[in-house]
């Protein structure tokens, strides 16, 4: 009958109705096989995409009208591991995934899978296991991850031990079972495994401290505090003027060379206003002689490089205020 839609020429509406569901939960993100499962046709598929209303990433998987035409890192990781059966987010990509502290930066891919199988994902490192426990895995969203036990195993094999210790006191202050960290690492562990070996080195040095930090920031504050070559460190320091009104509140202060230290850096300020008004602050306690110094205490910092850098800007004022400068 002409003029009647027929099903073929209602099926481009219908397909883009069944991947849209798809998609909902699961970050605007399908896959082919799903799509195929709900009896969407290859052929509706490549005109989608075509069409740009869809895209196919090289990692795996499709993103539904992707933000800016390019897939967000959430859905690149899970388009990779929905279009991976028998993959999960792991190592980074996991903590970041779960929020851990300091792991937002990390923009690579890394997932595990289980031995003896072989996989290569375009943009993505997969990590073959030799054990990957049901018990050891948990859904974050639409996602399959490694749990918060397993991915502290798994970091050390990934970042430098700092950052291993950074996320364990943010699983620590997030309620996680040290018994339950410990054993998943006994469990795991096996010669060679540079890990869980680095797990338990961490649990042994929080167990010997016997406290675990506010934040990453405060790890800083106490490793520059107990470090000799900086000196004397105050908390919260006042700089006043010879009228005696505030100019300046510091996180520390190092006052013997007049040197304050702020816990951000500029780059990192989203608003003007407190852009602003550090720069006020800090042209009034130059005007007293006083410098700056900032930690980026959200980057890739472990305390002894921190406490470092502190220490050669304090000799550098050291010998500023030794020559008259």
């Amino acid at each position: 009958m002409s003029g009647v839609p027929t099903k073929m020429d209602a099926m481009p509406v219908n397909a883009l109705c069944v991947v849209s569901e798809l998609a909902a939960s699961q970050h605007n993100v399908f896959t082919r096989s799903q799509a195929a499962a709900e009896g969407v046709r290859r052929d509706h598929l490549r005109r989608l995409i075509i069409a740009r209303t869809v895209i196919a990433m090289p990692s795996g998987g499709l993103v539904l009208l992707a933000q800016d035409g390019q897939p967000s890192w959430l859905q690149r990781v899970t388009g990779a591991v929905l279009d991976h059966p028998g993959t999960f987010a792991s190592h980074t990509t996991a903590a970041r995934l779960d929020g851990t502290d300091g792991y937002d930066v990390f923009d690579e891919i890394e997932l595990s899978v289980l031995r003896p199988r072989v996989l290569r994902i375009p943009g993505v490192t997969v990590h073959r296991v030799h054990a990957l426990d049901r018990c050891d895995t948990f859904p974050i969203g639409a996602v399959p991850c490694t749990n918060r036990a397993r991915t502290l195993c798994d970091l050390g094999n990934s970042v430098e031990p700092a950052m291993v210790r950074r996320a364990l006191q943010d699983a620590l202050r997030r309620g996680a079972n040290e018994r339950w960290l410990r054993a998943t690492a006994e469990r795991l562990h096996r010669p060679g495994q540079r890990g869980t070996a680095e797990l338990v080195r961490q649990l042994d040095a929080h167990a010997e401290r016997g406290r675990v930090p506010d934040s990453w920031f405060e790890q800083l504050l106490d490793d520059c505090l107990d470090d000799p070559r900086i000196g004397l460190v105050e908390r919260q320091h006042e700089l006043r003027d010879d009228d005696n009104r505030l100019v300046a509140r510091f996180d520390l202060a190092v006052p013997e060379v007049k040197l304050g230290i702020e816990a951000h850096s500029r780059k990192h300020h989203f608003l003007e206003e407190e852009e602003a008004s550090d720069e006020h602050r800090d042209h009034a306690a130059a005007e007293l002689g006083w410098d700056v110094a900032y930690l980026g205490y959200s980057a890739l910092e472990s305390p002894s490089s921190v406490a470092r850098r502190i220490a050669r800007r304090v000799e550098v004022r050291r010998a500023q205020l030794g020559s008259g400068a």
